[in-house]
């Protein structure tokens, strides 16, 4: 059974009249004026200060990325991890200004992994042990080890191996180690993802140069086709959450973040007989064309010198959805306490929103009725997964502004505030917490 969200297409009208009053069509009983700021401005308490600036770090198992860009790094005198024209596209560089470098400074994902804990005081374990494994894999992995956790404060505040590990977000050593035991089945879901324990650096190629890997970094280079399968993204990329009582047991799993079965129900998938636009999750998110979608051909190490150019050669930009995130990150370097540059980010948020730009194809045609202009908006999903998909917050709706020859505006239907919340034209918010705004094909006014 296909998912009903898998490659939609949605239309919906919108009927302008050349009046400009707003019908109840377009307005919430329940909402409230839209000059009323939210719950949190205003709130006092204390601020979390700045976090901690990413140290450096190793493990018996685990190395922070650090020992990883003494080779894939661009640098001034050398071609690798360069494009045909001379654009870095290294590793290192594409991946610390990405949402998986910062998967574990992400202000939204504290806030909310700080609530969960404080709202149930007493399952604090069980909420680190849903979160950590995924946003501070490397630094859960290594303390459930230790049969510990990875808690707020430690991500926080502490400066140990393990928080530095952890606070690097979804790092090289710890995607790259990944082994191919379980992926795609249940377990592997929800950070159920195995490290292996030979230090063993999976990569996409057959012969690998190991020699300066393993002399200065101590990680055997080695080839493991599934660091490009899409069950690998899986562990993460699916997430199940246990709906808890107050004695702590389990009243029912809910599939809350499933882009991978979203992806293996659709036209898109390459699994089994494959789908009719068959493709992986790296071929999107870790594109192998350059920003001019040509093939990027590099050696994709500094050293030794000479090493010959590969290809395909995957962007490790992780790029997706979220450039807001990203340009938060730009104008608050310091505060997140990142390695990538200001620059850096703003770059990532621009090919994120390029990304963004083509997952959805837009079409809109209009026609005078009488004294009324009648548009039609198509949305047809270009992805292999809903759209939006992942975290269920996230959401996706048409703006759409009318004027009339000189200019003034005639209508509106999806215009937010300076919070970003939705309202009518006469300025009430449309989506008041707790409040279900139901689906419309036809809008009108």
């Amino acid at each position: 059974m296909k998912y009903l969200a898998i490659s939609p297409v949605l239309a919906l009208v919108l009927v302008v009249s050349s009046l400009s009053a707003c019908s109840s069509e377009d307005s919430s009983k329940d909402a409230g004026a839209s000059s009323n700021a939210p719950r949190w401005v205003g709130a006092k308490g204390d601020r979390l200060g700045p976090l901690p600036k990413q140290g450096v770090a190793a493990t018996a198992t685990f190395s922070t990325s650090d020992v990883c860009a003494g080779c894939h790094v661009a640098a001034d005198d050398s071609t690798a991890n360069r494009d045909a024209k001379g654009r870095n596209v290294s590793p290192v560089g594409l991946w610390r200004p990405s949402m998986m470098s910062m998967a574990a400074r992400d202000p939204y994902y504290l806030a909310t992994f700080a609530a969960e804990r404080a709202h149930r005081p007493n399952l604090a374990a069980a909420v680190d042990q849903g979160c950590t494994p995924c946003h501070a894999p490397a630094g859960a992995t290594e303390q459930k080890l230790a049969g510990k956790t990875i808690g707020f404060d430690t991500l926080v505040r502490e400066q140990a191996p393990h928080a530095e590990l952890a606070r690097e977000g979804v790092g090289c050593t710890l995607c790259h180690q990944i082994t191919s035991e379980g992926l795609g089945t249940a377990p592997s879901f929800t950070g159920g993802f195995v490290v292996g324990t030979q230090r063993k650096m999976f990569g996409p190629y057959s012969d690998p140069n190991g020699q300066i890997m393993e002399l200065t970094a101590n990680f055997v280079p080695t080839y493991g086709a599934h660091i490009e399968d899409s069950k690998l993204c899986a562990t993460c990329h699916t997430v199940f959450t246990k709906a808890i009582d107050k004695n702590g047991k389990t009243i029912v799993e809910l599939p809350e973040q499933i882009p991978y079965l979203e992806w293996q129900n659709s036209e898109f998938t390459t699994e089994g007989s494959g789908g009719a636009r068959g493709t992986t999750c790296a071929n999107c998110h870790l594109p192998r064309g350059d920003d001019d979608n040509q093939p990027v051909t590099t050696a994709v190490a500094k050293l030794p010198k000479g090493l010959p150019p590969r290809t395909p050669v995957g962007r490790h930009g992780f790029f997706g959805a979220n450039a807001y995130l990203l340009r938060m990150f730009a104008d608050n370097v310091e505060a997140a306490g990142a390695l990538a540059s200001s620059a850096d980010f703003t770059e990532a948020a621009q090919r994120t929103e390029k990304t963004l730009s083509t997952a959805v194809q837009l079409a809109v045609s209009g026609q005078r009725v009488g004294p009324n202009a009648e548009v039609v908006v198509k949305l047809t999903n270009q992805v292999g997964h809903k759209f939006p998909t992942g975290y269920p917050s996230r959401r996706a709706w048409i703006h759409l502004r009318a004027t009339d020859a000189s200019g003034k505006e005639v209508f509106e239907s999806g215009g937010t505030d300076a919070y970003g919340r939705l309202t009518s034209r006469s300025g009430e918010r449309l989506d008041v917490e707790g409040v279900v705004l139901p689906h419309r094909d036809l809008v009108d006014a």
